[in-house]
C-alpha cells in the first residue's frame, strides 16, 4: 500500500471513528459498530465472503413474495432491518415506532423485521403483524440467514433483541439493542448521522486522490 493509499485508509476509519462517538452520545448507553463493505458501487459489493445473507431469499408473510435484502438496498434507500419475537415485549415497542416512523418520515427508508425465533411460523407472525397493524415488511429468518448474521456479527446478535441493522449504499451499520432508534425522531437522526458521515469519507477519499 502506497502513502496515498494508507492516507485515504486513515482518514476514512477516522471518520468512522468521530461516527461512533456521535451515534455512542445519541444512543444514550446503545452500542453500534460497522462492517465496512466496499463503497465501489457495485453489487459484489455486498455480495462478498461474509455476506451472503444478503441475498438469502425470504418470504413477506403479508404478500407472500419472494424477496432479497439486497433488493431493497439496490433501490437506493436506506435499509432499516430490525430482529425480533411474537414473545417480544420490546420489538413491539420498536415496531410501533418504526410503523410511526413510516407514517411521519414517508421514503425515508425501508423497515424490515426479520423474525430470529426458531418455530415462528409465517402464520403466527402475519397474525401478529396484522393484530398490531405494523408496517413493513416482515418475514421468517431462513436458517442460511440467521447462520449468516452470526458469522457477520456473533452469536450476541441472536442473545437481545431486539437488533437494528442499517444498510445504506454499500455500508453496513449494526446499531445493536439500541436505544436511539427507539423513537421516530432518534432513527431518523441515525440515518442522517450515517449519510453525513459517509458525506465525510468521500469528501476525505476525494482530498486524498
Amino acid at each position: 500500500m502506497n502513502r496515498k493509499s494508507y492516507n485515504r485508509q486513515w482518514q476514512k476509519r477516522l471518520i468512522v471513528t468521530l461516527f461512533f462517538v456521535l451515534c455512542a452520545a445519541t444512543c444514550m448507553g446503545g452500542c453500534v459498530s460497522s462492517q465496512e463493505v466496499p463503497i465501489d458501487g457495485t453489487d459484489e459489493a455486498l455480495t462478498q465472503p461474509g455476506y451472503e445473507w444478503l441475498v438469502v431469499p425470504m418470504t413477506d408473510v403479508i404478500k407472500a413474495e419472494r424477496f432479497t435484502l439486497q433488493e431493497y438496498t439496490k433501490t437506493g434507500t436506506p435499509v432499516v432491518i430490525h430482529t425480533f419475537a411474537i414473545w417480544c415485549p420490546a420489538c413491539t415497542m420498536q415496531l410501533q415506532v418504526s410503523t410511526a416512523f413510516l407514517e411521519e418520515f414517508p421514503g425515508k427508508a425501508h423497515i424490515i423485521a426479520i423474525d430470529v425465533e426458531e418455530g415462528e411460523s409465517m402464520q403466527s407472525i402475519a397474525q401478529h403483524v396484522q393484530k398490531n397493524a405494523f408496517a413493513g415488511t416482515f418475514a421468517a429468518a431462513p436458517k442460511e440467514l440467521i447462520q449468516g448474521l452470526i458469522d457477520t456479527f456473533d452469536a450476541s446478535i441472536l442473545l437481545t433483541m431486539p437488533q437494528t441493522i442499517i444498510i445504506v449504499g454499500n455500508d453496513i451499520f449494526h446499531l445493536g439493542p439500541s436505544l436511539s432508534v427507539r423513537t421516530t425522531q432518534g432513527l431518523s437522526a441515525v440515518i442522517d448521522e450515517i449519510y453525513e458521515t459517509l458525506a465525510l469519507i468521500n469528501e476525505a477519499s476525494l482530498d486524498g486522490t
